[in-house]
């Protein structure tokens, strides 16, 4: 079904362009493709990531657009000459309130470390 609303889509959008005049592109018409192109290519592609996440594809990027305020998490990484280290550091209660008096210390935990190694020549 998805694949025949996608073809019918495309088809009617093709129709679409190729009916008219061309028009001259000014100033004003070039700021609203922009705009409009940066307003809906965020809404396509969320909805990409939604319909990607139940056919269980692109888990890791749907799951960090799902804006969790639960859990937090920052990885750092250790550089040497053969190694990069990673550790991911979780915070499980991130502070909400900053104006408050009495300020809540976060609580971090260390969730993962991972070691890439350099390929050797």
């Amino acid at each position: 079904m998805l694949v025949v609303a996608w073809v019918i889509v495309g088809i009617c959008v093709l129709w679409a362009a190729s009916q008219g005049d061309p028009i001259a592109v000014n100033g004003w018409r070039l700021l609203a493709a922009f705009v409009l192109g940066a307003i809906f290519s965020c809404v396509w592609f969320g909805w990409y990531l939604a319909v990607s996440l139940a056919f269980h594809g692109h888990n890791n990027e749907a799951g960090g657009g799902a804006r969790s305020e639960c859990y937090r998490h920052m990885i750092r990484f250790k550089l040497t000459e053969n190694t990069l280290t990673g550790y991911v550091i979780g915070i499980d209660e991130p502070v909400t309130d900053l104006s408050a008096k009495v300020k809540a210390q976060p609580k971090f935990r260390l969730v993962d470390v991972f070691t890439i190694q350099a390929q050797k020549d």
